[in-house]
């Protein structure tokens, strides 16, 4: 054991420097299971540091605000646990410009009642196909048909009711098509809406 303040090289198991009269510290021999608990947070520790570096590096995100802003919407898995996205402009949840079809390993995945925040590997851009950007349309198109039955065949069928069973038939009924039609439309902006299902195996 060498004294740090002379440097001499002094036998194991002495508390003073023989040259100095330093006081010499004690070696700690810890067990097998703390030294491995020591090794666990020391690997836990630089994988922390290594993914803030690759954030730092990478900053492959996107963030919305009340679904305005850039949204990945239509995850479709592929290969390797990776999956692709399209990039669109959205407001309200909506999509209005697609942007393009990036290829992502997901990694964060952060949600409040004010917006989401996702974060990612970027692993490669690719192109805009027909089918991306017309399929959330169509399912749009899908959510709005309850509606378009509702003002074209159900009006008049509202009004035999209401002349056969009264106001009170009608207007429950009426109550009744408005919630089945929002769940509707929920189910439908769950079908390119569906973030979850690439993030839900993922540790935050």
């Amino acid at each position: 054991m060498n004294c740090p303040l002379c440097n001499f090289e002094n036998v194991l198991d002495v508390e003073r420097c023989a040259q100095c009269d330093a006081a010499l510290a004690k070696p700690v021999n810890d067990s097998p299971e703390e030294a491995m608990e020591k090794v666990r947070r020391i690997a836990e520790d630089i994988t922390k540091l290594t993914t803030e570096m690759q954030e730092k590096l990478i900053p492959a995100r996107t963030t919305s605000f009340n679904g305005c802003g850039v949204m990945l919407l239509d995850y479709r898995p592929v290969e390797g646990g990776d999956y692709e996205v399209t990039r669109w402009v959205t407001l309200f949840g909506f999509p209005l410009i697609p942007l393009g079809v990036w290829r992502i390993r997901p990694r964060h995945y952060e949600r409040n009642y004010q917006g989401e925040r996702q974060s990612f590997y970027l692993l490669d851009k690719r192109r805009l196909t027909l089918s991306r950007c017309v399929r959330p349309y169509l399912f749009l198109a899908l959510g709005a048909l309850p509606f378009l039955l509702a003002y074209f065949v159900l009006k008049p069928v509202m009004y035999a009711i209401n002349r056969a069973l009264g106001s009170g038939s009608a207007v429950a009924l009426t109550i009744l098509l408005i919630i089945a039609a929002l769940v509707w439309i929920g189910f439908i902006m769950t079908r390119f809406h569906n973030v979850e299902k690439a993030y839900q195996q993922k540790t935050p």
